[in-house]
């Protein structure tokens, strides 16, 4: 299964860099103690959140000691599911919790927001689409999907890309891997 192809920023993504860059070195030059107090104040809390986070994750999969992408195939009939979407939803989730908790074991039933911590925005912005570009389904028409905005859990996830089309060129290379 081919790995999600990132594209490295544009122009207008590193010009946006530089220009919130130099309008934060501008606000300390004007502004040295209390821009300096609110950067602290905003690093300790990310930096709390990120430890409350990884700790969660970590004492999750302490208690999943021995569970793997087997065992996650195990827990639902795969017969009728892509099993690339499965793989990837796997995957991909592990990815994203890689910085916190390094080969998280999921479950079906894991939460994305409450119990894997995934934010929705980074749900909808890179976990699906990097799902469905490995799998080589479409998010056109998303919003016509049975499933939509009602993505809770790791199934719901897996059971929405689902229903969603293959892209034309998945189905050509699919048919002809059957023929073949």
């Amino acid at each position: 299964m081919p790995k999600t192809v990132r594209s490295p920023p544009t122009l207008v993504g590193w010009l946006l860099l530089i220009a919130f860059a130099a309008a934060l070195l501008y606000v300390l030059w004007l502004h040295p103690i209390v821009t300096s107090t609110c950067l602290a104040v905003l690093v300790a809390l990310s930096c709390l959140l990120q430890r409350n986070i990884r700790n969660h994750l970590r004492t999750i999969a302490a208690s999943r000691a021995g569970e793997s992408i087997c065992t996650f195939s195990r827990e639902v009939d795969c017969r009728n599911l892509d099993t690339w979407i499965v793989r990837a939803v796997y995957e991909e989730i592990q990815e994203h919790l890689a910085a916190d908790c390094a080969k998280f074991p999921l479950r079906w039933t894991d939460r994305l927001k409450e119990d894997l911590r995934i934010d929705p925005d980074a749900l909808d912005e890179e976990l699906a689409i990097d799902i469905a570009q490995r799998t080589g389904r479409s998010l056109e028409g998303a919003e016509r999907n049975p499933l939509f905005g009602d993505v809770k859990t790791v199934r719901d996830l897996v059971f929405f890309l689902q229903a969603q089309p293959l892209l034309p060129e998945s189905k050509a290379q699919a048919s002809s891997n059957l023929s073949g």
